[in-house]
């Protein structure tokens, strides 16, 4: 590789990690910029949100060394800094649907690095949700559910059982393939009583048949449903390595169980790992001066855990499948404080 004496020589990596905190969508960004062998650089990185983004929520905005970084960032093997400084938080102007986060005067020698973290708001905890699913952008889950009344009944003439079948397919839309995919699907079957710590049913006599998952008999776990309601259920997962170009995978989950006798909402909840070299929001603005050889990179790396975008109301009278939203909305809002 060569390049002029008076030139800069920088190499540039940014990563986009679409996350959620208590179910609510953020955005972890980071920037990295580093100088490699030439004179040194000095950059302004500027990045442009809407005032909704940063403003003040339970975990956002958040900078430096407070943005909650999941996983470390996937660097090229010739980055030529390995330990970047960590940069504080921006100079912050503008209002309305144009606010401009500023790191100015930036001076790098060679071999050295800075790395810029932001956390900041992306969207209500629907926001995923579309009429055939849930939509990530470059990955997409199609939803196809069904739930009825079991034709057995009990001694009022009410049906005691029902039956569900939830239809998940997972595609990659993006022209390359996406990696370290990890896709789960919990059905929740019990609710934890906060004061004592004891399952109440959702579904009595619960047992299920899973298809197409990496595991044919899913682990039984205690965590939260699409509600943040601590709960019990299958997790259901989907792993692989690579997921090609217009790719996709199919499974199938079918439950069966009694029930309880007053109304239930069961609402899945969903989550979906992976990487795919994809922007995810615009590019961050980077001047470099004196200008020269620039090695930029960039990707996404979801890290999402989400409300399923339908639900399953359950009585003895009736059992439906309807859009979740109202109800998340309702139990979750929007992250902000009224």
């Amino acid at each position: 590789m060569s390049f002029a004496a008076e030139e800069s020589n920088t190499w540039i990596v940014e990563r986009d990690m679409p996350q959620t905190r208590n179910l609510i969508p953020v955005l972890n960004r980071t920037t990295l910029i580093a100088s490699g062998p030439g004179v040194p650089a000095e950059c302004t990185v500027i990045r442009h949100v809407k005032e909704l983004n940063i403003k003040k929520g339970p975990f956002w905005p958040a900078y430096g060394k407070y943005a909650r970084m999941s996983a470390p960032v996937l660097v090229p093997e010739d980055f030529p800094c390995r330990e970047p400084r960590v940069l504080d938080a921006p100079q912050i102007t503008g209002r309305g649907e144009d606010v401009q986060l500023k790191w100015s005067n930036i001076k790098l020698m060679d071999g050295e690095g800075v790395v810029i973290h932001t956390d900041t708001w992306l969207g209500p905890p629907d926001m995923y949700h579309t009429d055939k699913g849930l939509n990530f952008g470059d990955i997409a889950v199609d939803t196809n559910y069904t739930a009825r009344l079991a034709q057995e009944t009990g001694t009022d003439g009410h049906a005691v059982s029902v039956l569900f079948t939830c239809k998940i397919t997972v595609t990659n839309r993006h022209s390359e393939p996406a990696e370290s995919v990890e896709f789960s699907f919990l059905f929740p079957r019990a609710l934890m009583d906060n004061k004592t710590g004891q399952e109440i049913p959702l579904l009595e006599e619960f047992t299920y048949t899973a298809k197409g998952f990496s595991d044919p008999e899913p682990l039984d776990l205690l965590v939260c449903d699409g509600l943040a309601r601590p709960a019990w259920g299958p997790r259901c997962l989907v792993t692989r390595k690579h997921l090609g170009p217009g790719e996709r995978f199919t499974c199938l989950l079918t439950v069966k169980g009694k029930i309880t006798g007053g109304e239930v909402l069961i609402v899945p909840l969903v989550s979906l790992m992976g990487r795919i070299p994809a922007r995810y929001w615009q590019s961050s603005e980077i001047e470099i001066t004196p200008p020269g050889k620039l090695h930029y990179s960039d990707y996404t790396h979801f890290n999402l855990v989400v409300a399923d975008s339908r639900l399953f109301r359950v009585s003895t009278h009736k059992v439906s499948v309807e859009p979740s939203s109202p109800v998340v909305l309702q139990f979750l809002g929007t992250g902000f404080s009224k």
